[in-house]
């Protein structure tokens, strides 16, 4: 699961490399604002991921964990993917995938919570 993650962070970048030199005129401001999102929820994601990786292992529940983790991979995939896909390729017809990610990110951290409040010791 960890070098999944990493994967994405290293499409993070990739992709934030390839809006940045998308002429600005050929997108409207909503759907720069999309990518904005994307991009900050996907880089903000990956980080919590790599921190519950780093937990496993240290007293915490570590099937919450990677629970977890699953959920905000999943998270990324639907929500920061379809607006990505919105965004470079105009699938407007995915756009049902994005609230679908966003409760796979809430789900997420419900159980990073779980996990870190039913955790052995202070992590």
């Amino acid at each position: 699961m960890m070098l999944l993650n990493i994967l994405f962070g290293a499409l993070v970048v990739v992709l934030g490399a390839l809006g940045s030199h998308l002429p600005p005129e050929s997108l409207g401001p909503s759907n720069i604002d999309r990518f904005q999102v994307a991009q900050r929820y996907h880089m903000f994601h990956v980080l919590v991921v790599l921190i519950e990786g780093a937990m496993i292992g240290n007293g915490a529940r570590d099937i919450l964990l990677k629970t977890s983790m699953a959920f905000i991979l999943l998270g990324i995939l639907f929500f920061c993917g379809s607006l990505y896909a919105n965004f470079f390729f105009r699938f407007g017809y995915l756009e049902f995938l994005t609230p679908i990610g966003g409760s796979f990110f809430v789900i997420g951290w419900i159980i990073f919570f779980l996990a870190f409040a039913t955790r052995e010791k202070i992590v």
